[in-house]
């Protein structure tokens, strides 16, 4: 048996062969962090991972926000296969169809790795937004990241990259001022929890597969 320690929050995510499921849960208190503005072959410095890590069916992903890393490992063994390091704060994790993981950067970036890759083949700029939660899309593989709040503590939103590339499409809704987490159903509607504007109470959203958005504020209250 294996123990690992992380710090007061992880978020976890679970990759496995032909198939993908997330589960998320964090127990920290949000910090405001400044971007490093780090390169990309910087900022991944320190992170390693075995030579056979790719080979391994099912890896388990665990983001530690507070010592700045996401740990991998083999399961069922539970063995540590690598580590990605010189990130900022990651927090939510997601993956697609074909296993490719993607790391939330709260207030730098996502981050994109294959399965058993210790470095990013392709990274989405998300500006200066506290972003903190995603989900991919298994109908379109688009990519749909939580924004917490904005720079300035104004309200956040939910970005959507079309097939996890490019600039993304903003949607928020009305009664939401903090956001939560998210995720997307086998039919492609996505889910989405945050904070209610006037309690401060759980409210939550969903974006059905396929609607268009004539603006801004599209999301309807989900029943």
């Amino acid at each position: 048996m294996m123990a690992l320690r992380v710090g007061r929050a992880a978020l976890v995510t679970l990759v496995f062969a032909g198939a993908s499921h997330c589960y998320a849960g964090a127990a920290a208190e949000t910090e405001r962090a400044e971007r490093r503005g780090a390169s990309t072959s910087e900022g991944e410095r320190g992170s390693w991972m075995e030579a056979d890590a790719a080979a391994e069916p099912t890896l388990l992903y665990v983001s530690d926000p507070v010592d700045e890393t996401v740990y991998v490992l083999a399961l069922p063994s539970g063995k540590l296969v690598g580590r990605l390091a010189g990130l900022l704060h990651p927090y939510g994790m997601c993956v697609d169809p074909k296993g490719n993981v993607f790391v939330v950067d709260s207030g730098n970036d996502i981050r994109e790795y294959k399965h058993g890759a210790k470095i990013a083949f392709k990274i989405l700029y998300e500006g200066p937004f506290a972003d903190y939660g995603c989900s991919v899309d298994p109908t379109t593989e688009n990519l749909a990241v939580v924004n917490t709040f904005g720079p300035s503590g104004e309200d956040g939103n939910i970005a959507i990259y079309s097939k996890a590339r490019g600039t993304p499409q903003y949607y928020s809704d009305p009664p939401i001022f903090q956001y939560g987490f998210c995720a997307y159903d086998g039919l492609g509607n996505l889910y989405i929890d945050g904070a209610f504007r006037s309690s401060g109470g759980i409210q939550f959203a969903v974006l059905p597969s396929g609607r268009s958005c004539p603006g801004t504020w599209c999301m309807s209250p989900a029943a």
